[in-house]
């Protein structure tokens, strides 16, 4: 099996491989510690060949607690009426309660069948992996909502992100973490970290921050504040939050990032 895939961080040839799993190699960069798989075998995972009838959903899903926190994270930063833009947007779970509250909303989604169902749901969801080029205007929001774990470049698309965020706008991105204490279970472990048919690249929070800083912005922990509060669920994520200002993510990386100044 050929590993012909760099570092997508610093670009190094120089890796060691530190496992095999599930017919993967997985190895980590020499110069930058990054850990990624060596020899993914599509450049990012889709749903598009899945049928219709055999997709997660065939509409429009209810959103999930985190989808709240990003809606107030927006509207804290960068205010009411926002023009948001979503990397990934799914089956549009984010995009429907964006627009309920009154945010303008663009998608990007290569998957064929989730873009789909998006669309005919009433969002505006381009089929396609994002691409700058193809849109004519600022963002004041873009969110990256676990992507990066998928994808070739992570590095070249917050980048692409930052081009189109206003000057005063906000990037933010949601992606696992290697340091999440979930990991000592070996049964999550193996559900929801070890999925190389999926997840290409395992981030430590110095390998987002140094994401963001090579976009020119400047990563930040989702504040305490963002965190909605209704539900048990909101109890963990206020302590989370708490503690992600310190420095310390002990679970998954909630973060935006701002244009550095």
């Amino acid at each position: 099996m050929t590993h012909d895939r760099d570092c997508p961080l610093c670009r190094s040839t120089s890796k060691t491989a530190a496992k095999q799993y599930e017919g993967s190699a997985i190895g980590t960069c020499d110069r930058c510690g990054f850990l990624y798989v060596l020899n993914p075998e599509s450049d990012t995972a889709s749903e598009s060949q899945t049928e219709i009838d055999q997709a997660r959903h065939t509409t429009i899903p209810a959103p999930r607690r985190r989808h709240y926190y990003i809606s107030n994270l927006i509207e804290q930063t960068v205010g009411k009426g926002a023009e948001v833009l979503e990397v990934g947007s799914g089956y549009g779970g984010l995009g429907k309660l964006l627009e309920k509250n009154q945010h303008t909303y663009l998608g990007f989604e290569p998957s064929d069948i989730r873009s789909k169902i998006a669309s005919e749901g009433g969002l505006d969801v381009i089929d396609s992996i994002f691409d700058p080029s193809k849109v004519d205007q600022s963002f004041d929001a873009i969110v990256i909502d676990n992507v990066l774990e998928h994808v070739l470049n992570p590095t070249e698309l917050i980048t692409d992100a930052a081009e189109v965020v206003s000057d005063e706008g906000i990037v933010i991105v949601i992606v696992p973490s290697r340091y999440d204490l979930r990991r000592l279970h070996p049964g999550w472990n193996d559900d929801n970290f070890w999925i190389p048919a999926a997840h290409i690249n395992f981030f430590r929070p110095t390998d987002l921050r140094r994401v963001y800083s090579k976009a020119g912005l400047r990563m930040i922990p989702f504040p305490c504040s963002s965190i909605e509060g209704k539900q048990s669920k909101d109890v963990l994520f206020k302590a989370k939050s708490l503690i992600d200002s310190t420095g310390y993510y002990p679970l998954s990386l909630y973060t935006y990032g701002t244009k550095a100044r």
